[in-house]
């Protein structure tokens, strides 16, 4: 039988995707007849593909279908979102018709590249080669030639795994053009591309080349392309030959790479090639070599000395043009004092500090910004300036606030309602015990009850002087950025969850922006009862990239944003979650960090660990040792740890005379009514373990401030055998790792951790508890102390990879990496939610019509053009015109109004569309 392929547009006028009749030219007869369109007819070829792919576990292969640019039949299985048909629709958008308009939906919409493909598979008999699980299907077009030439790609699809992880050695396209792209990696076998080739020619104004993004996703159209040559008659391939069917994934010789390496050689002249060449020579810079160089990777960098000066003037001129990114925090991650009446200034140990040998401030312009607490505390204007001096040696600008509105920001609204909020502590809670206890206390918790401090008359003042703070922060930040969108905000923590909204206004609003939450973030209705939270909700979605440190804190800031604004989110390729905001997509990322195994190596070193390690043994007589070091507020969970150990005690007293507990208790001075309530309580435990089993179990101390110095640390990791941490809520803790690194060059360790803290959905060996399970805790202590040597050590392998290798660099990376993945997809979403602002057709940019691709998409889109049968606006006018009877059908909600968000996800009352009027525009299209 005869397959009919009808016009796209053609076939939405009938509600059709495809004909089928005998015999084929009654229908193009008839159709000729009533419209005046001619409909091109063909036969349908169903073509198998296999390939040669030795890939890892987790991956697989698939190839593109019908075309590179569009799925093989609108609803099947290899479109089932039916993406071809929305595709079509945006053909008025393109700069050419039909083929072209495929091509820009796909590549301004990067999953559809994945869902336009057709998955291939294995088995274990037939690994490494590849067949296709369904054929794709080509239509055969009549035209004047024999040979219909089948253009297509392969491409790797690696959900969640980073490519150099995958061991695929083929670049990905995004790779070639100094970004990464996890999932989706294509052949590119020829080496890097330098991107499209577009003609001086007819631009307007504004470019595919200005939008970096629009940039990346249109070079893909620029990857080598495969050809297979098809008879039109016998609708069999006739090149290449069946004995060289198979093609090897990213192998340059197969011939079906034959018709593009011919072309490629003939379309450009020779001085063109090398002017080409010599572009792509001169982009490969060294801080683009360096940014995308893997941590673990051999160093293989040279130092400034052994370049030539020549070779160094390049560094320093590509550094200088190198992108800006600051780093804002409330805290600069420095220590300023004041010695002999000099100032002097230090990076301290925060994950946010400058590292030495960072890749990162090699290929970046970096830049802190926040404010300091120096020592002395500063009593004059002299004393600020000297140390604005000194903290521009580190590049950081300090900001000094007014301190009666520092008081009221951080010690007000941050520690006594955001810390408390975030962590899920109910406001009747603080309002009737200034906290939590301890569950499972007995006299020891009975004294912690006491009268609260909580002045709810107080909240105005205070969120007033937190959006004072947040307003001056932006202050700063739009005086240091550059006027275009080549600098990178990345904004941290809860105290300036406003300055993303607050850095709309240029020249920070073209930056693209990051706002990483380093402590949990709260069930939807614990956050609802915060009186400023839907402005906090809308301050964090301004950024383009919200990260957590743990899944659990993303799924409640997701569920806070779907109940309170009713805002929906979608899954994107590669396992990303994006928030449709104000007509764009605001990326939801989970990543994780280690410590810096550099840095943890230079304080091993010191003599004062070693010293100190030996000082613990010998001060508790060869007991195993429990080691502990918690904040001493409520949320620690110390208490609870305490409570388990003395049950441990009493239900296994054979470690009466072999174990000791060293816990020391940080006061940072943060949360003063928390932390005299919570050291009461730990002092009363301590005291009446003592008292039943003897001093020599447990040694406490109390230190003042929050932190306690690295060596001493280290000291205590060295010479403990456990290390138990049991926080009720709890982010991101670094020192289980530094234990376990601590301990790899001695015995193994074992880490015991609560399962309401982030560290323990990251570390796979450690032991997990619920610190509310005190008889369950117990024995999960005694467990850890005696655990034989193999188990230790098998728990320790497991973590080990993760700890010694993901320092704060490549956490870096990975986050701006999803930025990158951010501004694409939010220049390519088309889903708003009621928060966002309507579309109209002069806030969307279009392509300039007179656009002339060159190179191998410019062939690819003339090729497929050539085999589209175009609509004539002319005929369709015409018959228009003659009808007497119109039916013109237009979704209404989602269409003609903004799309109403799903009323059971909201908390309040929305009264169906009352008030959503169309835009103007589209009341006067309508009428």
């Amino acid at each position: 039988s005869a397959v009919i392929e009808v016009s796209t547009k053609i076939c939405r006028q009938f509600y059709c995707s495809s004909l089928e009749f005998r015999p084929a030219s009654l229908l193009s007869f008839l159709l000729d007849t009533m419209t005046g369109i001619h409909v091109s007819e063909g036969r349908v070829v169903r073509l198998h593909f296999e390939c040669h792919a030795e890939l890892p576990i987790g991956s697989q292969l698939r190839v593109t279908g019908s075309s590179l640019w569009a799925p093989a039949a609108a609803g099947t299985p290899s479109d089932p979102m039916n993406a071809h048909h929305i595709a079509q629709e945006r053909q008025q958008d393109a700069a050419f018709a039909g083929a072209v308009d495929d091509a820009d939906y796909w590549f301004s919409h990067p999953s559809n590249l994945y869902t336009s493909s057709v998955e291939m598979v294995t088995s274990p008999e037939t690994y490494p080669r590849w067949r296709t699980k369904q054929p794709v299907i080509v239509v055969l077009h009549t035209s004047h030639t024999t040979i219909q030439h089948h253009y297509y790609r392969y491409l790797v699809v690696t959900p969640g795994a980073n490519s150099q992880d995958a061991g695929v050695t083929a670049s990905t396209g995004n790779d070639a053009l100094g970004g990464t792209n996890e999932v989706m990696m294509w052949e590119q076998p020829f080496g890097p591309i330098s991107g499209p080739v577009v003609s001086t020619q007819s631009f307007g104004a504004k470019s595919m080349q200005s939008d970096e993004a629009s940039h990346t996703l249109w070079n893909l159209a620029h990857l080598p392309y495969r050809t297979l040559d098809i008879n039109v008659e016998t609708g069999q391939v006739v090149s290449p030959a069946p004995e060289d069917r198979l093609d090897t994934w990213n192998f340059p010789e197969d011939a079906s790479f034959r018709a593009y390496q011919i072309r490629e050689s003939m379309s450009l002249p020779s001085n063109e090639k090398a002017a080409k060449l010599l572009h792509r020579s001169s982009q490969s810079t060294l801080s683009e070599d360096i940014i995308m160089q893997d941590d673990d990777d051999e160093d293989t960098s040279v130092p400034l000395s052994g370049l030539s000066s020549s070779k160094q003037q390049q560094l320093a001129s590509n550094k200088n043009s190198a992108p800006k990114i600051l780093f804002i925090c409330f805290h600069l991650p420095v220590v300023v004092v004041k010695v002999q009446s000099q100032w002097q200034a230090t990076w301290s140990e925060s994950l946010l500090a400058q590292k030495e040998g960072s890749k990162i401030v090699a290929a970046y312009r970096a830049h802190w910004i926040g404010t300091v607490t120096p020592h002395p505390p500063i009593v004059n204007e002299e004393d600020r300036q000297a140390v604005r001096k000194v903290l521009s040696d580190l590049n950081c600008t300090p900001i000094f606030l007014n301190p009666s509105t520092r008081q009221a920001h951080y010690y007000g609204f941050c520690k006594q309602v955001l810390w408390p909020a975030f962590h899920n502590i109910d406001l009747l809670d603080l309002s009737s015990s200034s906290g939590v206890g301890a569950s499972g206390s007995t006299s020891a918790s009975s004294t912690s009850h006491a009268a609260s401090d909580w002045d709810q008359s107080r909240l105005d003042h205070w969120w007033q002087a937190y959006q004072q703070v947040n307003q001056e922060f932006a202050t700063v930040v739009n005086g240091l950025v550059d006027s275009d969108s080549s600098t990178y905000l990345w904004i941290h923590d809860y105290h300036l969850s406003l300055l993303p909204r607050c850095l709309n206004q240029e020249p920070a609003r073209s930056c693209r922006k990051v706002f990483f939450l380093h402590i949990p973030f709260p069930t939807s209705q614990i956050f609802r009862e915060l009186e400023c939270g839907e402005d906090i909700l809308t301050g964090m979605l301004h950024a383009d990239v919200v990260g957590f440190h743990a899944f659990d804190h993303a799924r409640h800031f997701l569920n806070a944003a779907k109940r309170i604004l009713g805002l929906n989110y979608e899954s994107l390729v590669g396992g990303l979650i994006g928030v449709n905001f104000l007509a764009r997509t605001v990326l939801v990322s989970m990543s994780n960090v280690s410590i810096e195994p550099k840095m943890a190596d230079a304080a091993l070193a010191l003599p004062s660990v070693g010293q100190g390690a030996e000082g613990l043994k010998s001060k508790h007589g060869g007991r195993q040792i429990i080691c502990g070091v918690d904040i001493g507020q409520r949320l620690s969970g110390t208490s609870l740890k305490l409570l388990a150990f003395e049950r441990l005690l009493r239900d296994y007293p054979i470690w009466k005379q072999k174990v000791v507990m060293v816990q020391r208790v940080l006061i940072p001075g943060s949360r003063k009514t928390d932390e005299q309530l919570t050291l009461r309580e730990l002092r009363a435990l301590v005291q009446r373990i003592q008292d039943e089993f003897g001093t020599s179990v447990i040694d406490y101390q109390e230190v003042a401030g929050s932190n306690l110095a690295m060596d001493q640390r280290l000291a205590l990791w060295k010479a403990s055998d456990v290390l138990m941490l049991t926080p009720v809520r709890e982010g991101l803790n670094h020192w289980p790792m530094e234990f376990i690194y601590t301990k790899t060059s001695e015995a193994p360790g074992v880490v015991i951790a609560s399962e309401f803290s982030a560290v323990c959905s990251i570390l796979n060996g450690a032991l997990r508890v619920n610190p509310f399970d005190i008889q369950m805790t117990a024995t999960v202590i005694d467990k850890a102390l005696s655990m034989d040597i193999q188990e230790r050590e098998g728990r320790r392998y497991r973590d080990l990879d993760f700890v010694s290798n993901s320092p704060s660099d490549k956490w870096v990376r990975n986050v701006l990496r999803d930025l990158r993945d951010a501004t694409t997809a939010g220049k390519s979403s088309k889903n708003n939610s009621s928060a966002a602002t309507p579309t109209t057709p002069s806030m969307t940019p279009r392509r300039p019509k007179q656009e002339i691709l060159q190179g191998a998409a410019g062939f690819l889109v003339k090729e497929s053009q050539a085999a589209f049968t175009h609509i004539s606006p002319m005929t369709l006018k015409r018959s228009y015109d003659q009808s007497k009877n119109r039916v013109i059908i237009v979704d209404f909600n989602g269409t003609i109004v903004m799309k109403e968000p799903p009323g059971k996800y909201l908390k309040r009352e929305i009264l169906g569309t009352s008030g959503n009027k169309p835009p103007p525009e589209v009341l006067e299209a309508l009428s």
